[in-house]
């Protein structure tokens, strides 16, 4: 194989690790979208989930007790969540914004106060697991077959939410939920309910997001180390028109954007360091801004007919 080959296959590898994060928040992200909620809150959901599961993983010794530590902070924040918005109606912007503030203000105190006399600041992360046969296969394998375990399950879970969206009673429900509520409750819906459930989802979601960044992508924790990954998520969202596949075609957009940057960097691309790292984030809003323009074009042909 030649160096470009390698190269491209290193991009492919590292463009699918950079999307997992992002698929876990942008999936959560379509829970509470289908029932009517908007969460703009997955920035500091991930925050939450990524200082837990790394704090978790450190004092245990294991990634699983990290993650677990993320999934339960996940719950406590989608229960969180769910009851301002809808027990006490309060404004999802603005609950949204209150649920990002307090994770960059509370990660940030619980960094300098848990860490500060750890002797070992390197959790211990999830490594890869090669399939039997299929690792072997040239190209596609080391690609696809010979990941961790968190990727193969935020692959699974884009057909899993698929289908359960798509082909039984209780996805139907909160996809009626999303398009007309007071019709859904005088079916018998219960709308709070479904709610609830969906915010849930979508906080434990985000929250195993974050704990893939410290628990996979790296061993430690920083300040902020989300980096605008929960609003990327979001767009992703809107990119994919609330739909999985569309959802997991986004997030693999900004994913090669970032393993792109990366690639640059070390292949000596002569770039401003500053500008290599605007990459994924310039090319995520063209994507918008292309998806808007296209949306406003069927709009047009729509009111042409």
């Amino acid at each position: 194989m030649g160096i470009n080959d390698s190269t491209i296959v290193t991009w492919l590898m590292m463009s699918i690790r950079m999307t997992a994060p992002l698929l876990f928040a942008a999936l959560g992200g379509l829970m509470t979208t289908r029932v009517g909620i908007f969460n703009l809150g997955l920035e500091g959901m991930m925050l939450f989930g990524a200082f837990f599961g790394y704090y978790g993983s450190l004092m245990s010794g294991s990634p699983w007790i990290g993650l677990l530590m993320a999934i339960v902070v996940g719950v406590l924040l989608g229960l969180l969540f769910a009851f301002f918005t809808v027990t006490l109606k309060v404004n999802q912007v603005l609950t949204s914004i209150g649920i990002n503030t307090l994770a960059l203000g509370v990660t940030s105190y619980l960094s300098r106060t848990l860490l500060v006399d750890a002797k070992v600041i390197t959790a211990p992360t999830f490594k890869n697991i090669g399939i039997p046969f299929l690792s072997d296969l040239p190209i596609i394998g080391p690609i696809i077959f010979d990941q961790n375990i968190l990727i193969y399950f935020s692959l699974i879970l884009v057909f899993f939410i698929h289908c359960f969206f798509f082909k039984t009673t209780t996805g139907l429900n909160l996809r009626s939920i999303g398009e007309d509520a007071v019709v859904s409750t005088t079916v018998g819906i219960n709308v709070s309910r479904y709610r609830y459930l969906a915010t849930i989802a979508s906080g434990v979601l985000a929250s195993i997001g974050g704990a893939y960044i410290t628990t996979v992508a790296v061993n430690r924790f920083l300040e902020n180390i989300v980096e605008g990954r929960g609003w990327i998520a979001f767009a992703a969202v809107i990119f994919g028109k609330s739909m999985p596949w569309g959802i997991f075609v986004a997030c693999l957009l900004f994913g090669s954007a970032t393993a792109l940057q990366m690639i640059m960097q070390v292949q000596g691309v002569q770039l401003p360091y500053k500008f290599a790292l605007m990459v994924p984030y310039v090319v995520t809003m063209v994507a918008l801004a292309f998806g808007a323009i296209s949306q406003k074009k069927r709009e047009r042909r729509v009111k042409l007919r």
